[in-house]
């Protein structure tokens, strides 16, 4: 079954039919980032601190399990050359850092959290456990914000929010370097990770239950593939990967692009009707805010703030 038609910005199609992500920006597709990558002084790795493959882990009031991310610091994006040109990513790389630790959901939020919270389940393929989709990017926020108001949540200084486009990145690499997180640009392993179109396996038709491929090395079912993710960020221009967060060649430090005045917004990790070029750690894609569609869905990040007990 193919995926509804959706609003989302215009793209080229490559030769198969399949929409490809937008091209590069004139500015960024015509030089090279050498100077770039010259300034940022360091070797495409992921530097952690603390962080082991099983994180410390919390459970809200709607039962959600979250794995806590440790802070530390990677190259977020790509290589300007790769050995595998047909993959679709930014083709620049730049040093992120994160200062605070930050928790993010195991799995996607099912469609029996969100209708619990919102009272209803936009989604087009029913089932309890199956991930919500066809939700908007307002939708998802409003599910943030309502389970942070929540009475245990409030009292325990817990917010919700959907994470940056770095965050999510950051988390689905789990300490990886490379395209995928297992280490490796071998593909063909992904159909052990992902609900998705696997040229090596079984192909999904739909959305399936969550948390029923392995989980990354950090604990994290469904990065890849089954919904693609909303993430917090707005896509500028609609070249985000070729603007805010690659302009400073220094690097960003907790970087944040608030999608709300965007006219699109940062999604991640492809959806059950992707391949491996969609579902990978490099590619950055948008989509309109107002878009539905059956094969996007999100995931929630959470803060711990302190709280006064005055």
């Amino acid at each position: 079954m193919k995926g509804k038609r959706c609003c989302r910005a215009s793209v080229k199609r490559d030769i198969s039919g399949r929409k490809r992500p937008p091209e590069l920006h004139p500015a960024v597709a015509g030089r090279s980032h050498t100077l770039l990558l010259a300034a940022l002084s360091v070797v495409f790795t992921v530097t952690t601190v603390g962080q082991t493959s099983a994180p410390p882990k919390l459970t809200n009031s709607l039962g959600m399990e979250l794995l806590r991310v440790r802070s530390g610091a990677f190259l977020y994006g790509a290589p300007e050359k790769t050995t595998r040109p047909n993959l679709w990513h930014p083709r620049f790389q730049v040093k992120v850092t994160f200062t605070n630790d930050f928790y993010l959901g195991a799995v996607e939020v099912t469609q029996a959290q969100f209708k619990k919270m919102m009272g209803d389940n936009p989604s087009q393929f029913r089932r309890n456990d199956l991930p919500v989709e066809s939700v908007t990017y307002a939708e998802a926020i409003a599910f943030c914000q309502k389970l942070s108001e929540l009475p245990q949540e409030k009292t325990t200084g817990r917010v919700y929010d959907l994470p940056t486009s770095a965050e999510w990145e950051y988390a689905c690499r789990a300490g990886s370097a490379d395209v995928f997180p297992w280490g490796n640009e071998d593909e063909t392993k992904l159909g052990e990770y992902a609900w998705c179109r696997d040229r090596y396996g079984a192909t999904a038709t739909q959305t399936h239950p969550v948390g029923t491929k392995r989980a990354n090395p950090w604990g994290f079912h469904d990065m890849l593939g089954n919904v693609w993710e909303w993430c917090a960020d707005g896509a500028w221009e609609g070249s985000f990967q070729f603007g805010a967060y690659s302009a400073k060649a220094d690097g960003w430090i907790n970087p944040n692009m608030p999608g709300e005045k965007s006219h699109s917004i940062v999604i991640r990790g492809g959806g059950w009707n992707s391949d491996f070029r969609a579902a990978n750690c490099w590619l950055v894609y948008r989509q309109r805010p107002l878009c539905r569609d059956n094969h996007t869905g999100f995931r929630i990040k959470c803060v711990i703030k302190e709280t006064n007990h005055d």
